[in-house]
């Protein structure tokens, strides 16, 4: 039997991982924290009553809710724009939870370990390319930075705006 799970994963690719997954429970930590400031209730109760959504359910939650106070269509807006930041890297986050990985065709890059795993009885029709699921360090690194700044930033609007 073939070795099923080569290991391709470096201390650095496990602290990035960390990185980009404590980002994302910053900014769910956030959403909660607003979500109860809107609502003037404990923000522990709103933790428990959403406890088992993920980022996207407590984004919608929490875009659903200012459409209902009758928040300024600016700062909806730039909610909207401030959360775009994660929701383009929800992917990442679900491969780096849910998945082992292996080396990507790609030079220097890792990927989710399912994809593309062929019986090698099997032959493709289709040619594969380099999809979003390939990762090399500098490109972890960089989703890591921009989420960690984009959460700041998120933070500090919603201070500025009185919504947190």
């Amino acid at each position: 039997m073939a070795k099923v799970h080569e290991q391709v994963l470096t201390e650095r690719h496990l602290a990035l991982f960390g990185a980009i997954l404590q980002c994302f429970a910053r900014y769910e930590l956030t959403i909660e924290q607003s979500i109860a400031y809107i609502l003037r209730t404990d923000p522990s109760s709103i933790a428990i009553l959403m406890r088992h959504l993920d980022f996207r359910g407590k984004r919608l939650a929490l875009l659903d809710l200012l459409r209902l106070r009758a928040v300024p269509a600016d700062q909806w807006e730039r909610i909207f724009a401030h959360l775009a930041v994660p929701s383009c890297h929800v992917n990442l986050r679900d491969h780096i939870t849910h998945s082992t990985w292996m080396t990507s065709p790609e030079p220097k890059s890792i990927q989710p370990s399912w994809i593309l795993r062929w019986n090698p009885r099997i032959e493709p029709t289709l040619q594969t390319t380099a999809d979003e699921s390939n990762y090399t360090l500098e490109a972890l690194n960089e989703v890591a930075t921009n989420l960690a700044n984009s959460q700041e930033q998120f933070d500090a609007f919603l201070a500025e705006t009185g919504l947190i």
